[in-house]
């Protein structure tokens, strides 16, 4: 094995044999951790050509439009996110958000700024039933050439770095196409959280053959230096749906039958387990294992030179104090 984000050459099995609980496709995966970065990947890495076929038509994150409630819930978590963002773009600035589907993300910040609307996705079909006409959205996958440099205020990748096959490279995209002082805001699973020791291979945030990395907090930080952000920091999510999907692993693999009435990936019971299990995400996120990681990655901005001194031996460029200072990581 080389491990895909440090290219270290040692790493021990850490499950295998693992189905794909939620949608019953023909995949079967190996996941090894790397020990000299500690990241969990799939081995062997599927080719970037062959993604799309772990996605079936049902995929839950292609059906936003599912209930009334659901989409008020969906809606306003998203203005909650987009709140954060006005809070550090410019309000007429431009924002890309990756994974993007049918736009219903970007369509919840349009009342909050002024801003251009870009998505990404790798399904061509979603995307050509947008939520909104103001939306600019594409197939594909993110690379080099997709956007110009320093296109972006803000992008959003919200459940997307661990569907990716190079992580280390989508970190330095999003940093070349970003603006001085532009942010990559997001959330991913929490390899360190509560339920995935309890669930082990059962855990709802393997996603099984879709989520090919899994970080803990530190060296999801330093996947965010190597793609050459200088301010990261991670934060807690209040996100149960991991513990619910865990538990419906667990019953289908004891009870295959039940499979019969799962729609869209999801038995029926998966609301009530949703809920059951929020008093469980707000402890072990006071106790720091949460389920969902929260990350905000900033391009470094523009630093301006300070005049030199003209008084001899004097002439030497003062540091700014502030200047390139890491963000306090907590989470």
């Amino acid at each position: 094995m080389t491990c895909a984000i440090c290219g270290g050459s040692a790493g021990e099995t850490w499950l295998e044999g693992i189905p794909d609980h939620e949608y019953a496709l023909p995949f079967v995966t190996t996941l090894v951790r790397c020990a000299a970065c500690n990241v969990v990947q799939q081995h062997p890495l599927p080719a970037p050509e062959d993604l799309s076929a772990f996605y079936p038509s049902d995929y839950h994150a292609y059906q936003y439009h599912d209930s009334p409630v659901a989409d008020r819930l969906k809606t306003r978590y998203s203005q909650r996110v987009g709140r954060r963002i006005r809070a550090l773009i410019p309000a007429d600035g431009a924002i890309l958000d990756l994974g993007c589907a049918d736009g219903s993300f970007l369509a919840a910040l349009e009342p909050l700024g002024d801003w251009e609307l870009h998505g990404l996705d790798i399904n061509p079909e979603i995307i050509r039933r947008p939520r909104s006409p103001r939306l600019e959205l594409r197939a594909g996958q993110l690379g080099p050439d997709t956007y110009p440099r320093e296109r972006f205020d803000a992008i959003v990748a919200s459940h997307l770095v661990e569907h990716v096959c190079d992580p280390v490279e989508l970190m330095r995209v999003c940093e070349r196409i970003l603006r001085p002082g532009g942010i990559l805001i997001g959330e991913l699973p929490n390899l360190a959280s509560w339920d995935a020791r309890l669930f082990g291979r059962y855990w709802g945030g393997l996603h099984q053959p879709r989520h090919l990395f899994f970080w803990d907090r530190a060296s999801f930080l330093d996947l965010g230096r190597r793609g050459g952000f200088a301010a990261v920091r991670t934060f807690p999510l209040l996100q149960p749906a991991h513990w619910a999907i865990s538990v419906q692993n667990l019953l289908l693999a004891r009870f295959p039958r039940l499979r019969r009435f799962a729609r869209r990936g999801r038995l029926p019971l998966y609301t009530a387990a949703v809920l059951a299990a929020t008093p469980l995400c707000m402890l072990q996120n006071l106790a720091g294992a949460p389920s969902i990681m929260g990350f905000l990655f900033q391009k470094p901005p523009i630093q301006r030179a300070l005049p030199r001194d003209p008084r001899p031996g004097r002439d030497r460029e003062r540091p700014d104090p502030a200047g390139d200072r890491e963000v306090n990581e907590t989470s």
